[in-house]
């Protein structure tokens, strides 16, 4: 039986919390590693990254352990659905901070990555 997906509400829907554009470093599980633009968003629960990215790098997609529903700040359901895929694991860093993270995949424009609340605890 598969598991319900998990529901992800943003944490405060008003107001719009700021973002913050940085730069990681991330390690590619090709062992590439390249400097991605990022967005920290305080008003997301999970940490995201773009199919567009992973396709273009060739990284294999994984089924997502916990399929999530995404659901944005005016209560729209996330346009790509629910997101049923994540990352293999890949070394990121971010100044003197590094960590090995997989992502949520889903469709981003902005940027390639989005770090949310479970980055920033």
């Amino acid at each position: 039986m598969k598991p319900s997906p998990e529901i992800l509400q943003p944490t405060d829907p008003l107001p719009p919390k700021p973002v913050v554009q940085l730069t990681a470093s991330l390690q590619l599980p090709n062992g590439l590693t390249m400097e991605v633009p990022i967005t920290i968003d305080s008003g997301s629960n999970a940490d995201f990254i773009g199919l567009d990215f992973l396709q273009e790098h060739n990284i294999a997609l994984l089924p997502a352990t916990l399929p999530l529903k995404v659901v944005t700040v005016d209560g729209r359901e996330l346009l790509g659905g629910q997101v049923v895929q994540q990352t293999p694991p890949m070394v990121m860093q971010i100044g003197n901070h590094r960590e090995v993270i997989s992502f949520n995949v889903t469709q981003l424009s902005d940027t390639p990555i989005v770090l949310g609340m479970s980055w920033l605890h």
